[in-house]
């Protein structure tokens, strides 16, 4: 019985954590939540590039398949056209499109037939995508953009913007 007293006194002694001893687990916590959060954020605008990038290659890619084919598409596209680009023909009608952009992905196209070749220059960036290091430049929307620039009469095929990536 002399024992169970002792313990139960042992017991009543404890005082648990310290205020202190609270606090600084809390703080070590928050910044562990915060460096998680950032990287988070950073593989996320990551990926949604990716699916931009992605796309834009597709886009090249179906270009020139429509090229070999002499496929006759309107690939002139706004963000407000949707998901379906080169849905059209030259004269209006509707065909198979040439590319669906995945989910998020926006693109502005400029298309036109200068000399009987084919002109296209494509902006497309993600929703969700990296901000823009040149957010002062005129027209930009602040977030990165992807350039595909392909022009049949001068034999060029480009990809600007994936730089860095």
């Amino acid at each position: 019985m002399f024992k169970k007293i002792i313990l139960t006194e042992n017991i009543r002694d404890n005082s648990g954590f310290s205020l202190i001893e609270l606090m600084m687990m809390l703080a070590i916590i928050a910044i562990l939540t915060q460096i998680s959060f950032s990287s988070w954020i950073d593989y996320k605008r990551k990926a949604y590039d990716a699916s931009a990038v992605s796309d834009t290659r597709n886009l090249i890619e179906a270009v020139i398949n429509d090229m070999v084919g002499f496929e006759d598409v309107d690939y002139s596209h706004t963000i407000a056209s949707g998901a379906r680009i080169g849905a059209f023909d030259n004269e209006g009608n509707a065909r198979p499109p040439s590319l669906f952009l995945s989910p998020g992905v926006n693109a502005h196209i400029y298309y036109d037939t200068i000399g009987g070749g084919i002109f296209v220059d494509a902006f497309m960036w993600h929703g969700g995508g990296s901000p823009d290091p040149t957010a002062a430049a005129p027209g930009n929307i602040g977030i990165r953009e992807f350039e595909a620039l392909i022009d049949e009469d001068a034999e060029v095929i480009d990809f600007v913007g994936f730089e860095g990536s």
